[in-house]
């Protein structure tokens, strides 16, 4: 993996894009329109005196442009130094009570620690900053409110302002900090280059894990902080060589060259703001894997594996990724086969890191390692296919998606608060190993997904949301939510069988329920249901149609009463199908379709008594009955 790191990086070298550029935030308009804001903050040396310049961008491009001008290139993770001159935040160009996030006085600090005046456009810098310092922070004085009332004089938001850059005027002309070559130089160092105190105690002999070449090496790579490089860590006992922190152990463990850790932030960096991705609030970073030398094939090939790569992920991601890359995939596709098996390989594959970027460490999930591109294509295929039948079956003004970012917004996660971070920590191993068995073609249990869907309904049905991710709504809307996420459920088993991930015996041919609804049918018999199955289906379908005549009358469904969300065995689900007869006769629905629909649950419960052995099975396909009649007669489609 980490060579597939190293030559994304290498590439990147090679075509001259060395920082990490992010893009400008745009607001939105009340005309519609995105527009962006910046400021200049000029330091009149001149005058003695501050003032400022702002300018807006409109749209992506625009935005994109400016952040490559005035190279915002975001705030560094954790707690080191604000070595910028660009940055959304005004404190730290104005505030030297910030101590090491004051950017000028950081700045200044670092290049006396690292000897860089020897260079005579850093040193330039260098005396430009030197004499700010000197001329407007001699008392160490906040500028942050006096220059934000200026800016609020201007009729200019400042909560609008996503990009502060530092200017100086000197002898009349205006000169923009973050333009100046020194500058470049200056952050290359600081993003890839070791600083001199701290080389003092990293520098080894040995030979590099990466390029496998002997020399000088670092054995502590130190690598920026909250990046998905930190899994790699030397820190810690107990990630090293025989659980010893001595030199010895150090070099067996991971050290680098000076060149490769360059090489591997570029390719970091580059695959931070492309390659990653987020299903809920997992981050996913996708690592393609990079075959032969970086001129050949030639930089173009490569990029086109990078693109395959990201595409393919954003198809199984979700159904619009699906539609809006299958054809231009499809094309890649063939072309990257004639290029792979012109290098004697079978498929281009790529490794997917799970995790979570905090701003001083990373928090590693989970890694899925040499999986075929072509994989995320039979995923997203099978996905697209379940979703156009049961848009036919079952058609929704919200349409149907079995994507992974659907699958995780019914996919019950524990999480809880966490006081030291503020915020809420979900454990997603669970959800991972869904996918990772998806992505894989291993095994995966198939009781768990109905006990996870279970769950998911008990929480809708009961608004008892504490203590897991799904998304609380408003008690109006918990019904739909449960009845689309029970049959997105049966899609997802129905998508996982097709993918051989769950065993599932299939059918030895349709089922026949004369006299039934022709839509019920179709719908069992597209989910592959077996008698037992369908005879539970049918029990639910009733169950919905009196749910349905109860709201009319009271505005409640109190037949829902009778059932179990925990489960409910074989002798209960003989009671339920004697209690609904009684409703069906009670709210006088016993009409010949309803009558028709009793016979045959009825008939197919009794033939297969001993495969009603699972009370949550028995439950699951019972409400999915009723989230078919519910979803398709309770008033939410057009």
């Amino acid at each position: 993996m980490l060579r597939s790191i190293l030559k994304i990086g290498e590439i990147q070298k090679v075509q001259g894009a060395e920082f990490p550029i992010e893009q400008a935030k745009l607001t939105v308009r009340q005309d519609g329109r995105e527009k962006g804001y910046g400021v200049k903050i000029i330091f009149d040396l001149d005058d003695r005196t501050l003032d400022f310049e702002h300018f807006e961008y409109g749209g992506k491009e625009a935005a994109k442009k400016k952040a490559e001008e005035f190279l915002l290139i975001g705030n560094p993770r954790g707690n080191p130094p604000q070595l910028r001159l660009t940055t959304d935040d005004i404190n730290y160009l104005l505030n030297p009570g910030r101590g090491h996030k004051w950017g000028i006085g950081a700045i200044l600090k670092y290049i006396e620690e690292n000897g860089l005046s020897s260079d005579n456009e850093i040193k330039e810098l260098y005396q430009y900053l030197e004499e700010v310092k000197r001329v407007f922070f001699a008392n160490n004085e906040d500028l942050t409110p006096s220059f934000s009332a200026n800016i609020a004089k201007k009729k200019i938001k400042m909560k609008q302002i996503a990009l502060y850059t530092v200017s100086i005027k000197k002898r009349g002309a205006t000169i923009d900090l973050a333009k100046e070559p020194g500058y470049r130089k200056l952050l290359h160092h600081v993003l890839y280059k070791v600083s001199e105190k701290a080389l003092e105690d990293r520098i080894g002999y040995g030979v590099c894990h990466v390029c496998g070449n002997k020399g000088n090496v670092l054995i502590n790579p130190d690598y920026p902080k909250g990046t998905f490089l930190g899994i790699y860590v030397t820190d810690k006992i107990g990630f090293l060589s025989n659980v010893e922190k001595t030199e010895s152990s150090l070099l067996r463990t991971h050290v680098i060259c000076s060149d490769c850790r360059e090489k591997l932030i570029l390719g970091m960096n580059y695959i931070d703001q492309n390659l990653s991705f987020n299903v809920g609030d997992l981050g996913i970073w996708i690592i393609p894997t990079i075959p032969g030398r970086v001129v050949t094939p030639k930089p173009i090939d490569a990029r086109k594996i990078i693109d395959a790569c990201k595409k393919a992920f954003e198809m199984v991601r979700s159904r619009k990724g699906f539609k809006e890359n299958f054809e231009e995939i499809k094309e890649i596709e063939k072309k990257l086969d004639i290029h792979f098996k012109a290098l004697g390989l079978r498929s281009y594959i790529l490794n997917i890191v799970f995790g979570r970027a905090q701003q001083s460490r990373f928090i590693f999930h989970g890694l899925i390692q040499d999986t075929p591109v072509t994989r995320f294509i039979e995923i997203g295929e099978a996905s697209e296919e379940i979703a156009e039948k049961m848009d036919r079956l079952l058609p929704s003004e919200r349409g149907w998606s079995l994507g992974f970012d659907d699958i995780c917004n019914i996919f019950p996660l524990i999480r809880s608060w966490n006081e030291q971070e503020r915020r809420y920590i979900t454990v997603w191993k669970p959800l991972i190993e869904l996918f990772d068995a998806m992505i894989s073609g291993t095994y995966y249990p198939r009781e768990h997904i109905v006990k996870r869907a279970m769950l998911y309904a008990r929480m809708h049905r009961f608004g008892n949301y504490g203590g897991y991710n799904i998304r609380e709504v408003n008690e109006k809307n918990r019904e739909e939510e449960m009845c689309r996420g029970l049959l997105l459920y049966n899609s997802l088993l129905r998508l996982l069988a097709k993918l051989g991930v769950i065993w599932v015996e299939m059918p030895k041919g349709s089922l026949e329920l004369e006299g039934v609804d022709e839509d019920i049918v179709a719908f069992c018999n597209e989910q592959g249901y077996f008698d037992w199955q369908a005879g539970l289906f049918l029990l639910g379908v009733l169950i919905g149609k009196i749910g349905l005549k109860q709201y009319k009358d009271s505005g409640r469904k109190t037949i829902l009463n009778k059932i179990n969300f925990n489960g409910m065995s074989l002798e209960k689900i003989k009671w339920l199908a004697i209690a609904v007869l009684e409703s069906l006769k009670n709210y006088k629905l016993l009409d010949e379709p309803n009558e028709v629909i009793y016979t045959q649950a009825k008939r197919l419960i009794d033939k297969n008594l001993d495969s009603l052995k699972n009370s949550l099975d028995n439950v699951f396909y019972v409400i999915s009955g009723y989230s078919y009649v519910s979803l398709k007669y309770g008033g939410w489609r057009k």
